[in-house]
């Protein structure tokens, strides 16, 4: 068993004066120390091996996360502009279509002609 080769002096010993009792305490919690936190070489190349890995995955995570915000703001960008030019291209026509220019045009062309105001009767409704 790990540590049999040391020995338990520090355990079996009697009441010893106060100079050498930090000693014998000093020299028990290196010998428990050695016994319960032993790593060897391979476990410490295993636990950094994993630690490494962990950390790779978490960076490729957020690079990943990065990658695709950064796609989606440029699809929004791109909605963005084809929105832009669609409202400047309604505007225009709706600019059009209410000047009074193309309103006489349009009632001109479904038959509709201009009326004398001298001859347009006005009815008031008393009320």
């Amino acid at each position: 068993m790990i540590g049999d080769e040391y020995s338990n002096d520090a355990l079996d010993a009697p009441a010893a004066p106060a100079q050498a009792k930090p000693l014998q305490m000093a020299r028990l919690r290196r010998q428990l120390a050695s016994r319960f936190f032993h790593v060897g070489p391979p476990l410490l190349c295993l636990l950094a091996v994993v630690l490494i890995s962990v950390v790779a995955l978490l960076y490729l995570n957020e690079v990943s996360l990065a990658s695709q915000a950064r796609l989606r703001l440029q699809q929004l960008a791109a909605r963005q502009t084809q929105l832009q030019q669609q409202n400047e291209q309604l505007q225009y026509q709706q600019g059009v279509l209410q000047s009074p220019d193309y309103i006489e045009q349009q009632a001109t062309h479904m038959g509709m002609v201009p009326e004398d105001p001298g001859k347009v009767h006005i009815i008031h409704i008393p009320g």
